[in-house]
């Protein structure tokens, strides 16, 4: 699932539509809260796709806000100190194999999961060290590791769709999030 915003009149082809995967969108649409004050707060609904948005005259308005942020520097701050935050999270356990590495559940059961030996292309899945190499019984959703990332690492957000997203609020005339 992702959103597609939808300018209301666009006055360009950029300002037509603003499409985001829902990892893409959820970092995107806080940051817009963060900054976005009581123009912002005009949409009620960020995080769903039931047609809420803003006027013309708001989605210009934040626009500007988010214009601002970007020259001043504030935007890629905030980019580097939310991604150095995600970082420094802890691990957390695998919620399908319960920290142990091994998927004991039906699906773990069924595939053989428990029986297979943890190789290095478990070791690759992930960007710490795997503390499970050669062993037996494996687990598709964490690499065989027994733990992951935070899940809030999941949802990214760069500077460029920062800059995007400022391009489609100046040209869109008015938004509706679908």
């Amino acid at each position: 699932m992702g959103m597609d915003v939808i300018g209301r009149a666009p006055a360009t082809e950029q300002g037509a539509m603003f499409r985001r995967s829902a990892w893409g969108w959820r970092a995107l649409a806080d940051y817009t809260m963060r900054i976005g004050g009581d123009v912002a707060a005009k949409c009620g609904y960020w995080h769903t796709n039931d047609g809420d948005g803003l006027d013309a005259e708001d989605s210009a308005a934040l626009a500007e806000i988010i214009g601002q942020a970007l020259e001043s520097g504030e935007a890629e701050r905030f980019v580097v100190e939310r991604k150095a935050a995600l970082d420094a999270l802890p691990l957390v356990p695998c919620r399908f194999c319960e920290g142990t590495g091994v998927r004991n559940d039906d699906v773990g059961r069924k595939s053989g999961m428990v029986f297979k030996t943890v190789g290095p292309e478990e070791a690759e899945r992930v960007d710490f060290p795997h503390p499970r190499i050669g062993q037996i019984g494996t687990c598709n959703a964490c690499a065989s590791a027994g733990m992951s990332r935070h899940p809030d690492t999941l949802y990214h957000l760069e500077l460029e769709d920062i800059r995007e997203w400022r391009a489609f609020l100046a040209a869109c005339g008015g938004f509706e999030i679908h």
